[in-house]
């Protein structure tokens, strides 16, 4: 199988800061602050994949110009916002 977690660092914060979880079957959740913007890394059996976003109460795109791509759909019902990153993984 895949081996593949996420680490969430606030941009500025130290490691200890870092918020890390598994993923099962590409599913996993932890805890932001809104208007705080964060590192994401996706790390996939052994190679990370980054990009940043600013935490809100909105839909996004993450931004271009990193190696994990993704939208991000606020719900206001729930008030979780779902990040579906994508890697481009070469499976040779």
């Amino acid at each position: 199988g895949i081996n593949s977690f996420i680490t969430i660092t606030p941009i500025g914060a130290s490691s200890d800061q870092s918020s890390s979880t598994s993923l099962n079957k590409g599913i996993g959740s932890g805890t932001i602050v809104n208007g705080v913007t964060y590192k994401i890394v996706a790390s996939v059996d052994g190679v990370a994949y980054t990009s940043q976003f600013m935490a809100n109460k909105t839909n996004f795109v993450l931004p271009s110009g990193f190696d994990l791509t993704g939208t991000a759909v606020y719900n206001a019902t729930t008030n979780r916002l779902t990040i579906n990153g994508q890697v481009t993984k070469n499976c040779n």
